[in-house]
């Protein structure tokens, strides 16, 4: 008799515990990859830091690796990419670098957009469109 009880309350508890949480939606958030590959000059870093700033957004719902390509480290990453341009920053969600962002295809290549420099030309996207790649990638398939 006393098992009996026993066993009563724990079957109680677990099915209390499940429609706790099939209530409450725990689900498990799905984590993004994000792989930076840099230059370690001073530009990129202050772009870095803007790059950084925005990543805090997604705290614990994107995974950052970062390759200094001026390492065989980093050279290996863009090996692997296929990368073989001059590269001063790549930024890829999910293995990639493109995004539709409206009406415009862009790729996370180089400086954004108003950003370049004298040696290096700045590629076509801005911050606001890394935000939005980050936030469709994490709210995909969810």
């Amino acid at each position: 008799m006393k098992y009996r009880k026993l066993f009563l309350s724990i079957v109680s508890l677990l099915f209390v515990l499940a429609v706790f949480v099939s209530l409450t939606g725990c689900s498990q958030s799905k984590s993004v990859n994000v792989e930076i590959a840099y230059r370690g000059h001073p530009p990129v870093q202050a772009v870095l830091k803007d790059v950084d700033a925005l990543l805090v957004k997604y705290d614990q719902q994107v995974k950052v690796a970062r390759y200094d390509v001026d390492t065989p480290e980093g050279e290996t990453f863009l090996k692997g990419k296929e990368i073989t341009d001059p590269t001063v920053l790549a930024i890829f969600i999910d293995d990639s670098m493109m995004y539709q962002g409206g009406s415009e295809e862009v790729q996370f290549f180089s400086f954004p957009v108003g950003r370049g420099t004298a040696m290096t030309a700045a590629g076509n996207w801005t911050l606001e469109d890394l935000d939005a790649a980050l936030a469709q990638a994490i709210n995909s398939d969810q």
